[in-house]
């Protein structure tokens, strides 16, 4: 997954950023005939602030924030998938009538 946005400050230069999620899964079989699928995440991230009077150009800031985003990204997907994974027809039914996502 790939993401990106700003975080705008009232007095302080705008912090771009962008961060990507990967996201590798495994399945191996188990009880009643299911498959447990397991998934390991890991990304990256990286921001930059807008040029300001003390600064020449955009240069890197806030590594806290990029990764604190992506973090809150790989959440998002994680309680997606729990969701799905409890009550796939209940998520459809959210999407179908959320104008949001159409």
């Amino acid at each position: 997954m790939y993401a990106r946005g700003a975080y705008q400050h009232k007095v302080l230069p705008n912090i771009q950023g962008q961060a990507v999620v990967m996201i590798d899964y495994g399945a191996q079989p188990a009880a009643g005939g299911r498959n447990q699928i397991n998934t390991a995440i890991s990304g990256s991230s990286s921001s930059t602030a807008g040029s300001c009077p003390s600064s020449a150009g955009s240069r890197p800031r806030s590594p806290r924030k990029g990764e604190k985003e992506a973090r809150k990204l790989a959440e998002l997907f994680a309680e997606t998938t729990h969701a799905i994974e409890a009550d796939p027809a209940a998520v459809f039914e959210k999407v179908a009538s959320d104008p949001t996502y159409r």
